[in-house]
């Protein structure tokens, strides 16, 4: 009898570990399968969040822009050729021109160069005590020689400075002349016209103003108000 009870309890508990093994079984089974519906379920909500954002569209290709083909290159129009001859024909006409331009003066009385041009440089002038420009030559000449017009032109200008009467004749083309140290032009007047050779006054008997002491004519040659050299134009005995 006791065996019997023995027996049956025995089975008792086997039969109670066998249900809880099953329910064991079932309810990792049961997580198991909880585990893989959670999982499929979020790789769906991110698919479906993926498949929720809109495609980016590729950008349109930009059409490249027409180029136009750059225009040949101009030739420079080639420069003349400078030869020689040209250059001395352009060289000869300002000289031939001036040459041209030149006019022919006399000298105003027969006799020396007493005192030269001095070109703007200052000299001492004995008679006046100071350094001044010797603007013109000094011609030495008897007392009372008569002096002439260099060239055809008309009276400038009458006046008397410490040289004597002097003398402005304009001839018109730029040049005018200055006679200095001289008498007797009580009959020239402003104005009047003179020919080359005309009497315009005589020496004065005594000479002053100036470093030459002898009788002598002070002559100038002016061209555009500036005073040139006279025996560039004049020759003297």
């Amino acid at each position: 009898m006791k065996k019997t009870k023995n027996l049956s309890n025995a089975r008792f508990y086997i039969a109670l570990c066998c249900c809880v093994l099953v329910i064991a079984i079932v309810g990792y089974a049961g997580r198991m399968a909880n585990k893989r519906n959670n999982s499929e379920q979020k790789v769906s909500e991110v698919v479906e969040v993926e498949d929720t954002t809109p495609p980016t569209l590729a950008p349109a290709p930009t059409a490249l822009p027409k180029t136009t083909p750059a225009a040949a290159p101009t030739k420079a129009p080639a420069a003349a050729k400078t030869t020689s001859k040209n250059v001395e024909a352009e060289d000869s006409a300002p000289k031939e021109k001036a040459a041209a331009d030149k006019p022919t003066f006399s000298a105003p009385v027969s006799g020396a160069n007493a005192e030269g041009f001095s070109d703007g440089k200052l000299i001492y002038n004995s008679a006046l005590s100071d350094w001044r420009t010797h603007d013109g030559v000094d011609i030495s000449c008897d007392a009372l020689s008569e002096v002439r017009a260099a060239a055809a032109g008309s009276i400038a200008q009458l006046y008397s400075d410490a040289r004597g009467e002097c003398v402005v004749i304009d001839h018109k083309n730029g040049y005018t002349t200055v006679y200095a140290g001289l008498s007797g032009t009580d009959a020239l007047t402003l104005g009047q016209e003179v020919t080359a050779d005309s009497v315009i006054g005589k020496t004065a008997e005594k000479a002053t103003g100036e470093n030459v002491t002898i009788p002598h004519v002070h002559f100038e040659i002016l061209h555009d108000g500036e005073n040139v050299n006279p025996m560039d134009f004049i020759q003297l005995s």
